[in-house]
């Protein structure tokens, strides 16, 4: 036994192990709850133990408690109204059993529910065998308060229905067994249950879609689909957010998650200190995004995300810093831009150009990655970088797809006079010369498919190795640098929005067809870095290619 309540340890490996309260037994069927961690470090042990025991807990609590008042009491129960309440119980079972499996299992996990649906099974006949009816009636009580029927009858009919519960409650157990064992067993069809001169669903409101499944899990799919190609990266980190918060408060309906189990949910990840209040309310937009998305499929009344305030963002935190005058003069002065330019872990040429055209146009990391040589287009005499997702040709579109972050970041760049007189255009004419589709060739994508993941951690590597090593400057940091300069040079809100690629949100913003290229030309010719020396990309090749002779 381990000082960590519920840790304990079988070999190397961690189990969580926690013992059932009496009223609560006949519920789960068992006496206690045991399941690997599949983990044999101590510490990830102790905060996986942390979030099962705090779902635990809140799902005992749930259960002992109404979940709320019983809008249908019942005095005389007939054969109809019991057949409808079993039919109900064994319906919501066997189609959340489907959910569960769909979702797959390890094989660590289908061992462990072999074992629970056999323990369970032979708690079950006992009760059965020595008429314990007063060990199923909590689960029968419950199962009642959630359907929101409440009975008021005779005690002799109450043990009635309870003896035929029970039986229900082997029987859907057996066909789950069943299932373990790869046979085929149906899901019955929604029941309805007679009451009085009534027949209406018992399935509580907003729930008929339920235990078909909607879960929040259902939420997640129907946001994936709502746009195309989302970026792997976006995916992975709204389903981290997703099945964090699922570890605390479980898997349920949708309707049936409210705004206190959201801030219990919060609270418990405030009290762990694993994050901060910005990293909480970021994940918690996540959710209520997800929520969103089938809030009009599902037509549900609310999101219990939506007024949700996380305590402590009042505290500003910086979260990336701008390049200093220093930071720039010792980038420039590095081996990148001072020997070869060709950095192979960097992209080749993109390990001189995209640090450059990042801080000659603010222009997002991947935006520039991903650009086509056909991007960088000429009109009127004016250089501009067209940073687009649109792709009429479909064969490009499935070999060098592109992505941006919101439809405003769709905008005309122009090229600053230093990257043309850098040698910005000298390298397109050799890149168009050689035949390549994209502008910056060598790029490879990393395993979530970001053109640039490969660069950007290649990045955060080379700036540390030259002196640049505070976290808090990135590669991003050249996007708050240019941002700094056209403050510096004074450039009209709505014309720098427009270059960053930012929304307007203002009323003027939604008028008229945006800026012009002359306008967006004129400002990109106001910014200015004083006294910052850039080598020619042009004489650097050259010089390379003579070394290299």
């Amino acid at each position: 036994m381990y000082t960590q309540t519920r840790l304990s340890k079988r070999g190397s490996t961690y189990y969580f192990r926690a013992m059932i309260p009496k009223p609560l037994q006949a519920h789960f069927g068992k006496k206690e709850i045991v399941y690997s961690l599949r983990t044999k470090d101590r510490q990830e042990a102790s905060r996986l133990v942390r979030q099962a025991s705090a779902k635990l807990d809140a799902e005992f609590e749930t259960i002992q408690k109404p979940i709320k008042p019983a809008n249908q009491q019942l005095t005389v129960l007939d054969e109809a109204t019991v057949g409808g309440i079993c039919d109900l119980w064994r319906y919501q079972c066997l189609e959340g059993d489907v959910w569960y499996r769909i979702q797959g299992f390890t094989d660590d996990e289908y061992e462990q529910r072999q074992a629970d649906h056999a323990q369970t099974i032979e708690s079950l006949r006992e009760i059965l065998a020595k008429g314990r009816l007063e060990r199923i009636q909590p689960a029968l009580s419950q199962f009642l308060a959630l359907i929101g029927v409440e009975f008021c009858g005779d005690p002799e009919d109450q043990r009635k229905l309870a003896w035929t519960f029970l039986e229900a409650v082997i029987d859907t157990h057996l066909a789950v067994m069943q299932r373990d064992h790869g046979e085929v067993v149906a899901t019955p069809p929604a029941p309805h249950i007679r009451i009085g001169k009534k027949t209406e669903s018992l399935v509580p409101q907003g729930r008929a879609g339920s235990i078909r499944g909607k879960t929040l899990k259902d939420c997640f799919e129907l946001w994936k689909d709502r746009r195309a190609n989302r970026p792997q990266k976006t995916v992975a980190a709204y389903w981290a957010a997703l099945e964090g918060f699922i570890s605390f408060a479980g898997t349920k309906v949708v309707s049936d998650y409210s705004e206190e189990c959201v801030y219990a949910y919060i609270d418990n990840l405030l009290k762990q200190g694993e994050h901060d209040p910005h990293t909480i309310a970021k994940n918690i937009g996540f959710l209520r995004s997800i929520f969103n998305a089938a809030k009009k499929r599902l037509k549900l009344s609310g999101n219990p995300f939506s007024e949700i305030e996380v305590p402590g963002l009042d505290v500003y935190k910086v979260r990336r810093l701008p390049l200093s005058h220093d930071d720039l003069k010792t980038l420039f002065a590095s081996t990148v831009f001072q020997q070869s330019g060709m950095k192979r872990g960097g992209g080749g040429a993109a390990a001189y150009w995209l640090p450059l055209l990042s801080l000659f146009t603010g222009a997002r990391l991947e935006e520039l990655g991903q650009l086509y040589v056909t991007d960088v287009k000429r009109e009127k005499g004016i250089w501009y970088l067209d940073i687009t997702d649109i792709i009429e040709n479909d064969v490009l579109k499935q070999s060098h797809p592109k992505r941006l972050k919101s439809p405003s970041a769709r905008r005309n760049i122009p090229l600053h006079p230093q990257l043309i007189q850098t040698g910005f255009l000298d390298y397109l004419a050799a890149i168009k010369a050689e035949k390549h589709t994209r502008l910056f060739p060598l790029l490879k994508a990393d395993c979530k498919g970001d053109i640039t993941g490969n660069f950007s951690k290649w990045w955060s590597r080379y700036r540390r190795r030259i002196g640049v090593g505070s976290k808090l400057k990135t590669f991003h940091s050249f996007r708050h640098t240019f941002k700094d300069a056209m403050r510096e040079a004074e450039i009209d809100v709505m014309v720098a929005n427009r270059l960053m690629g930012h929304k307007d949100d203002s009323m003027g913003g939604h008028y008229g067809l945006g800026h012009s290229l002359r306008v967006l030309d004129l400002a990109m010719k106001k910014i200015d870095y004083p006294d910052l020396v850039i080598p020619s990309y042009k004489l650097l090749i050259a010089d390379h290619r003579e070394k290299r002779q």
